[in-house]
């Protein structure tokens, strides 16, 4: 059984933090003496959570965690792949579509702990068609600095959505700057992300996609190394 990503979940109201497979999730809180994801983040125990995950087995699925994760798929945006998912690296990735104000409100919540207090660097992309303010509002307070990207127009059309399209990036560098956030706008979504990847080291920072599926998924496919 392969975990790809950590998350932190509920149950009853008890916080727990476990590894998320494609059959379910496992509770990570209950064999770790980290009380949060963010102290694991902290001590520099991914790598061990991570190797912890993916020896688990069905028996070891969470039956309670994986009801609720699947529950909050609706009201946190955490269905599928792409919600508060964390990749290891030089630096450490976060990959969330928070592609609404709801979504991008929670991802905002989240991410000092996601982050492990460490400066986060976003790049972003936001579809015509969606709150762009509102966005970009709710996640500036959590993040240090923006990268705005653009998604080609024949990506977002070869993915089911004729006539879709990407807001500007520098329509959205000038709303992240008007949210008081520094940011630049490098329309190549594969050049947005390695721009975003090298000041969240330079920084010792992570590095953050963000905005939409369709930037999530031009990353995975072109830079699948740098999200397993």
């Amino acid at each position: 059984m392969t975990a790809s990503r950590l998350a932190t979940y509920s149950v009853k109201g008890l916080t727990k933090y476990g590894a998320v497979t494609d059959s379910g999730i496992v509770d990570l809180s209950a064999r770790f003496d980290y009380p949060t994801l963010r102290e694991a983040i902290e001590a520099g125990a991914l790598p061990k959570l991570a190797e912890a995950g993916a020896r688990q087995t069905l028996g070891d699925l969470d039956p309670q965690g994986f009801a609720t994760f699947v529950e909050s798929v609706a009201s946190r945006q955490f269905a599928i792949r792409g919600r508060a998912e964390i990749a290891e690296g030089d630096p450490p990735a976060i990959y969330d579509a928070a592609h609404n104000v709801d979504g991008a409100g929670a991802l905002a919540e989240t991410l000092p702990e996601l982050a492990g207090g460490r400066k986060v660097v976003c790049c972003l992309a936001i579809l015509e068609g969606k709150d762009a303010p509102g966005i970009v509002n709710a996640l500036a307070p959590a993040v240090s600095r923006f990268v705005c990207a653009e998604i080609p127009p024949e990506r977002i059309e070869g993915s089911g959505r004729p006539g879709g399209r990407s807001r500007p990036a520098l329509e959205v560098a000038a709303l992240c700057q008007m949210a008081g956030v520094e940011a630049e706008a490098v329309r190549d979504p594969l050049a947005a992300w390695d721009r975003a990847r090298e000041l969240a080291r330079e920084t010792d920072g992570v590095a953050l996609a963000a905005g939409s599926h369709y930037l999530l998924s031009s990353l995975w496919t072109e830079r699948p190394a740098q999200s397993s």
